[in-house]
């Protein structure tokens, strides 16, 4: 049976950190909170043989993905599960409900995504789905208060605002249900006028 190379040299060191990036973002980008994969699969993915999967696992990149917060073991049938830590926050997720809300909001090609508003987006999607929080951004957006429509209103619009806490979220999003829901209404007595 072969053994793993010990890690004597900063290149082999440098190998399982990028063998360990590599699982760390195939969990992150499979969509799925807990990934399984076959022993196989792995060695595959990372160029090593079969039978020294389990050692590598273990030893190796357990202790990398954790920094990383994605806790890695195997199962005896032999499975390597990768279980994400759900308060990691996918940067595609950030970028898309930031171009969301800049472009319902019609702000201009100068509105930036700054570390502030990063950050308020990142907290809240530890608590709600991108989904929701850009229902969320609609209700805001859809109110006259937050977005009039008159030229020389004031907006109260930005993505802070509807990032800002649990309870703001929360309430853009019963807005958002209460809006769904006259809408709704409002069809129902349209078609019942017609019948």
């Amino acid at each position: 049976m072969a053994t793993l190379p010990k890690a004597t040299d900063r290149g082999t060191d440098m190998l399982w950190r990028l063998r360990a990036r590599l699982l760390y973002y195939f969990a992150l980008h499979s969509g799925n909170p807990v990934v399984s994969l076959q022993q196989s699969t792995v060695s595959l993915l990372l160029e090593i043989p079969v039978d020294e999967v389990k050692e590598a696992i273990r030893n190796k990149l357990a202790p990398e993905l954790a920094k990383g917060r994605i806790l890695a073991s195997i199962k005896r049938d032999g499975t390597v599960v990768l279980e994400i830590d759900k308060t990691i926050v996918r940067t595609d997720d950030i970028n898309s409900i930031f171009e969301h809300w800049k472009r319902n909001a019609e702000k201009n090609k100068r509105t930036r995504l700054t570390p502030r508003r990063r950050e308020k987006i990142r907290l809240r999607l530890q608590e709600f789905s991108a989904q929701d929080l850009k229902r969320a951004i609609d209700a805001m957006l859809a109110d006259d208060f937050y977005n009039p429509k008159q030229p020389g209103k004031k907006a109260y619009n930005d993505i802070e605002l509807v990032c800002r806490t649990t309870d703001h979220v929360e309430r853009f999003l019963e807005m958002s249900d209460a809006t769904n829901s006259k809408q709704k209404q409002s069809i129902r007595d349209r078609i019942r006028s017609h019948s």
